[in-house]
């Protein structure tokens, strides 16, 4: 290793150093690493390794950037120098470790990205349960004083667990956000708003969000969601982020009552450059009269299970795209169960739409009969790079496709073919595609699930 260090390396990884718990404590392995990771320039380290590597180095390891996977996480930050470190990024299992990444991050002077995501439901974990409000505390506390770096740039939390982010933290994470001055970009998922004062949380909600100049801002699965109040509040704290370019607000239960407030709001954000409400299967019921105007900045639209199964969820993102329509580029439509594809086609190149470059219907439930309608849709989109149909129940009858695949003059990637068993498509459909189109993985264009 000694005879790499003039290389000087941009990463590291420690990701199978737990197989090696017993070299560790051979004191040459010891003398040789830390001979060559006392380098103030290394870029990326990654630290999942549980075994005492990290108590070893003692804080020796300088860099920019830590990604910590589950293990020992105590031990990993311990080999750090965290005056260095201007990015964290780890999963763990369980709130304690958690909560210590949260003080680790809090105590990094220079530290500008967090990125934490708790991936084992803590409901799994009966010493969790039994001291829920204790952590739930401990939580809230280490939140509060990672938010009075006034540094910070960009921050994630990633819940995979049944409660999310519980009621206190999210609290204290809207108050602590107002005290930020540099965030940028603000990643929320899953934050439960149980048991709050709905008008008190709306407030703070709105100052937090109007006092930043955020670029990002994605929030998804909050529970129960976002209606009425907070969902104002969202959107008044956001309204006056004229340099916001991405806004995702998924799985949030919005209702059609709030649609029109909600594309009112969203028509003024001039430089969106992409808007998912995926998830919000509520929100296209009904009719609408009201001109549902998008900025003409956007360019990515994301709509997936958002229930487009009939005529009038599908007239009303008809109305989305509708003249004046934005030049969007790229749309993606995945778990949508299609009755009739037509009316998607209808949808998909009406007006100014024949400039998407991307489109995405991954398990949307077509079938083979749907294929006609599916060749006008590609002969009305010249510029497409990029069709996502895995997933759908076409077999060996996508051939149908093929030729007018053959004749897009910019198409770069085809997904075909599906994970159920009983609707791939033969190997000889296959070997067709791959002849006309060549395989992906050999730099051709087709690639099959």
């Amino acid at each position: 290793l000694s005879s790499y260090v003039n290389y000087k390396p941009a990463m590291v990884d420690f990701g199978c150093w737990q197989r090696c718990d017993n070299l560790a404590h051979h004191e040459w392995v010891q003398q040789e690493l830390l001979a060559f990771l006392h380098l103030e320039d290394i870029a990326h380290v990654t630290c999942s390794c549980r075994s005492g590597l990290g108590a070893q180095l003692k804080g020796q390891l300088w860099a920019s950037h830590i990604y910590v996977h589950a293990g020992n996480v105590e031990s990993a930050l311990a080999g750090v120098a965290q005056q260095a470190v201007r990015s964290l990024d780890a999963e763990v299992e369980n709130t304690q470790m958690f909560t210590l990444l949260l003080l680790a991050a809090a105590n990094m002077p220079q530290i500008r990205h967090v990125m934490l995501k708790l991936s084992t439901p803590c409901s799994g974990n009966r010493i969790e349960r039994v001291d829920a409000d204790s952590q739930d505390y401990a939580m809230a506390r280490a939140l509060e004083q990672l938010l009075q770096r006034s540094v910070l740039q960009s921050l994630e939390l990633v819940f995979f667990d049944s409660e999310g982010l519980r009621s206190r933290c999210t609290q204290r994470l809207f108050s602590g956000l107002q005290r930020l001055s540099s965030l940028q970009h603000l990643y929320l998922y899953s934050v439960s708003f149980q048991g709050l004062d709905i008008l008190s949380l709306a407030s703070s909600i709105q100052e937090a969000l109007s006092t930043q100049k955020l670029k990002s801002f994605h929030l998804c699965f909050p529970t129960p969601g976002i209606w009425g109040p907070l969902l104002r509040a969202v959107l008044n704290g956001l309204e006056h982020h004229h340099g916001l370019e991405i806004l995702e607000l998924e799985y949030c239960s919005i209702q059609a009552s709030s649609r029109r407030f909600l594309f009112d709001k969203i028509a003024g954000m001039s430089r969106l450059l992409t808007l998912s409400l995926s998830g919000n299967e509520a929100l296209f019921d009904g009719d609408e009269d009201h001109r549902l105007v998008l900025p003409a900045s956007l360019r990515r639209l994301a709509l997936r299970e958002c229930g487009l199964d009939s005529e009038g969820p599908l007239e009303i993102v008809k109305k989305m795209l509708a003249s004046p329509a934005p030049a969007i580029e790229r749309i993606d439509l995945r778990f949508n169960t299609f009755k009739s594809i037509a009316g998607l086609v209808d949808v998909l190149i009406h007006d100014h739409s024949s400039g998407l470059v991307e489109v995405d219907l991954f398990q949307c439930g077509l079938k083979a009969a749907s294929l006609p309608a599916l060749k006008e849709l590609v002969l009305g989109l010249p510029l497409l790079k990029s069709l996502h149909l895995g997933n759908n129940d076409f077999m060996d009858e996508i051939v149908v496709l093929l030729h007018t695949l053959s004749e897009l003059k910019h198409l770069e990637l085809v997904i075909l073919g599906s994970r159920h068993p009983d609707y791939q498509p033969s190997q000889d459909t296959r070997n067709q595609f791959f002849l006309a189109l060549g395989n992906r993985f050999s730099g051709g264009k087709v690639s099959f699930l």
